[in-house]
Parts: C-alpha cells; sequence; structure tokens
C-alpha cells in the first residue's frame, strides 16, 4: 500500500481503488464500496491521524478568511475616511 502525503493524494489513491470516501459531521470517517460502508475504525485505522490535516486545513482557510473579512472592513474604513475629508 502507498503512503500519503496529503489528503487529496489520500482521496485521490482511495479513488483510484474504486473506494469512495464517506464523511460523517464533517470529518473523513470510512470509504464506501459496493454500497457497503467500511469505517476507518473498524479496518484499525486512526481516525484522528486521518483527520488531522483536514483540520489543518480547515484552520488554513479559516484564518484567510478572517483576513479577507479585515481587508473588507479596512476598505470600508478607508473609503468613510475619504468621504469625510471630501466634505469638511
Amino acid at each position: 500500500m502507498q503512503k500519503s502525503k496529503s489528503i487529496d493524494q489520500f482521496l485521490s489513491l482511495l479513488r483510484a481503488a474504486r473506494y469512495e470516501p464517506y464523511y460523517r459531521t464533517g470529518k473523513l470517517t470510512g470509504v464506501k464500496h459496493d454500497g457497503i460502508k467500511y469505517r476507518f475504525s473498524r479496518l484499525g485505522y486512526v481516525t484522528e491521524v486521518l483527520n488531522q490535516p483536514y483540520k489543518e486545513q480547515n484552520r488554513e482557510e479559516s484564518t484567510l478568511n478572517e483576513i479577507r473579512v479585515l481587508r473588507q472592513k479596512r476598505d470600508i474604513l478607508q473609503k468613510e475616511n475619504i468621504y469625510l475629508r471630501i466634505e469638511k
């Protein structure tokens, strides 16, 4: 079995082997094959390790989202400041 270096590569390898990943409450939980679901925990995989890259990706996306919101607020404040200067 080949080791993957990212969650995307892991999912690609699963799909290439004709296994479809399935999620439960937003976490990668197992695989589906021929309509039957198999949980990773029952297959001997530690799910915390599997979901760790996913959590890191969510944290990164969350941080990027916060940056976008702060930049939008900054832009709004700059525009308001420009309007206040014009009115004086």
